[in-house]
């Protein structure tokens, strides 16, 4: 399974449970995680990636910076994985 798609299937459950998304980029800088979906009272950031893809090393970089300062971001490389993320965190 590609990237994008478990992209699209993560965006289309979160439609669909009470989470909307945002694509996220940095202007002139990279690292950046893929996308942030909120609802819930929660911001859950995720980086996706294709089934066994790895952090470069920017990416790695950046994720380490967010949880020094006290925030998670989500490495999801498996679709049932993510959703099953959602929905958890939608029950708290």
């Amino acid at each position: 399974m590609r990237e994008q798609m478990i992209e699209d299937g993560l965006v289309k459950h979160g439609d669909k449970t009470g989470w909307f998304s945002r694509k996220m980029t940095y202007a002139g800088r990279r690292g950046c995680r893929d996308r942030d979906f909120y609802g819930h009272g929660q911001v859950v950031m995720m980086e996706i990636k294709r089934p066994g893809g790895k952090l470069c090393p920017h990416q790695s970089r950046e994720r380490d910076r967010m949880s020094a300062a006290g925030l998670k971001v989500h490495v999801i490389d498996d679709l049932d994985r993510g959703i099953a993320l959602l929905d958890r965190l939608a029950r708290r």
